[in-house]
């Protein structure tokens, strides 16, 4: 398995364009570039691409606008990371 990390959301995309990845994991960060607007242009590079959000906080606004793009998971962190690490499995297995 193979992986990488960028530190904002305009490198993962940047890293995104050059290295098709089957699973993509966002953290939401509050003053970040827009995750929606994230979200749009990851799919164009790779419509097959898994795509999961990660928050710390949950507000029905944000979870709206993100499932409205039809990603894979939305993780709420406070939560636990037992539903995050299943979704996690199960996408990578995905083929």
């Amino acid at each position: 398995m193979v992986y990488e990390i960028a530190n904002d959301q305009l490198s993962g995309i940047q890293k995104e364009q050059e290295t098709r990845f089957d699973v993509i994991i966002l953290d939401v960060l509050e003053l970040q570039f827009q995750i929606d607007n994230a979200i749009k242009i990851i799919k164009e590079c790779n419509p097959d691409a898994r795509i999961i959000v990660r928050t710390d906080t949950n507000s029905k606004e944000l979870e709206a606008k993100v499932r409205k793009e039809k990603i894979y998971f939305y993780h709420v962190k406070s939560f636990g990371v037992t539903d995050f690490t299943t979704a996690l499995a199960s996408a990578l297995q995905i083929k």
